[in-house]
């Protein structure tokens, strides 16, 4: 299967190590490409615009842009000129049999989805991460290394969690919010909002 890595940055060179050896890349897309205009290996960088309808229904993406406001605008660019994306599921990685993953999802290695988790579409969880029994994580989120997610947990579309962030079950996460590095979330959170600490607090709300 041939490949195309939608985001060009880092989170795209982390996820290109797990992928090289079982699809063949040919391209990367990025509105912002480097000097070069190559990602790895030599594979060019393109605007979207630039993929020829070839490419478009002889390849499928991999979404690898980390701001969720970035993913949700590149997956509609793709989307609407009849592109796909691969859901990827690391080998290493345990999901029940019993919870779902959405279209457009990475899993990377070590991490564990629990009993009748769901993920949504366009979803990214990075090494090491936890999601729990009957959380339900929606659209384009992003874990970072090392998360826990607590049972019936509920993280809103397009949250961000940093490296080693908690949040305990029961707890809900509002839409667009961002969750710092090491945060143990033990209360809900409101969308928009910024919370660091243990236990985590409010320290700014971007209203969109």
């Amino acid at each position: 299967m041939e490949i195309i890595f939608a985001g060009a940055g880092a989170l795209g060179r982390v996820i290109y190590d797990f992928i090289y050896e079982k699809y063949n890349v040919v391209a990367c897309v990025d509105d912002k490409p480097p000097k070069d205009h190559l990602f790895l290996d030599n594979i060019p960088v393109k605007n979207i615009d630039e993929i020829s309808d070839y490419e478009l229904s002889n390849a499928r993406f991999v979404l690898s842009v980390l701001k969720p406001n970035d993913r949700i605008s590149i997956v509609k660019r793709i989307m609407s000129r009849t592109g796909s994306f691969i859901t990827y599921i690391d080998q290493t990685s345990f999901v029940s049999p019993f919870s779902s993953i959405g279209n457009g999802s990475i899993i990377l290695p070590y991490s564990f989805i629990i009993n009748k988790a769901k993920l949504g579409n366009y979803v990214h969880i990075h090494f090491n991460t936890t999601i729990g029994h009957d959380v339900v994580v929606e659209n384009y989120c992003s874990f970072a290394p090392q998360c826990v997610i607590g049972g019936y947990a509920r993280i809103g579309k397009g949250v961000t969690l940093g490296m080693g962030a908690k949040v305990l079950p029961q707890i809900t996460i509002g839409d667009f919010a961002t969750i710092g590095a090491g945060a143990v979330v033990t209360a809900d959170v409101p969308s928009g909002a910024t919370v660091v600490g243990n236990p985590a607090q409010v320290v700014k709300i971007n209203r969109r």
